[in-house]
């Protein structure tokens, strides 16, 4: 049973045998139930200082976990997990180059997305490297460049959606302005007018306003976000 894996990292180095089992758990193969307790027990592996070093030796389950993510069940576990590996560089490419930007990008775009917020702080982490920002800023959800919609729906926020605030989506902008590309993109012309200029008149909030004006012709990278770890009996 996966729930056993837990109390075994904390005592003792995986063996390849129990790696692979548990790496068996979190296949799309296994049961619902049995592939949600083991992810739970992966998300509390995650959580801790040794996390690095496993998941850079066992990369098949930073995949699996990008899959678990596209698919509808357990998804804020595997979200909360993921934010938790983005904060290492290495693992953070890997995430990207897995093919989330745009799951994530329509997670956030659609007002039904039951954790919006998750998704942003997850976002947060990754476009924090230039070539995340790069990959994000040339996406394209139809005809319109998604930066261009997350930035609505940012200045919208309780509007677009009743499960979160989107605040975080701040923090992308922020990172997305610190690339020439990104900034181009923030700052190009619709038959509207300006992306930004159209969607900050949305915004009540005036330190809203100045803070994202100012992340144009900023040079700052905005900090890792990390995802606080619930208690569950099955990882204690």
């Amino acid at each position: 049973h996966p729930c056993h894996f837990a109390s075994l990292f904390q005592s003792s180095p995986f063996m390849m045998a129990e790696v692979q089992e548990l790496l068996q758990f979190l296949s799309m193969d296994a049961r619902a139930d049995v592939r949600g307790t083991a992810l739970e027990v992966v998300l509390g592996i995650t959580a801790s200082k040794e996390s690095e070093g496993f998941f850079k030796q066992n990369r098949d389950f930073v995949d699996a976990i990008v899959t678990i993510v596209k698919e509808e069940t357990h998804v804020k576990d595997a979200i909360a997990a993921l934010i938790n590996l983005t904060t290492d560089d290495e693992l953070a490419l890997q995430i990207m180059y897995g093919g989330i930007l745009d799951n994530l990008a329509r997670r956030i775009l659609s007002p039904e997305e039951q954790y919006p917020d998750p998704c942003c702080m997850l976002l947060v982490n990754l476009t924090r490297h230039a070539e995340c920002a790069k990959q994000l800023t040339r996406l394209r959800i139809g005809e319109k460049p998604v930066i261009h919609s997350l930035v609505d729906v940012f200045c919208k926020s309780e509007a677009h959606t009743k499960h979160g605030n989107l605040h975080h989506l701040a923090n992308v902008i922020f990172n997305i302005t610190q690339i020439r590309e990104g900034r181009n993109a923030v700052m190009a012309r619709s038959s509207e007018g300006c992306v930004i200029q159209v969607d900050l008149s949305l915004i009540v909030d005036t330190c809203v306003c100045l803070c994202l004006c100012a992340s144009v012709f900023g040079s700052t990278w905005f900090c890792s976000v990390s995802y606080p770890l619930r208690n569950t009996k099955s990882l204690f």
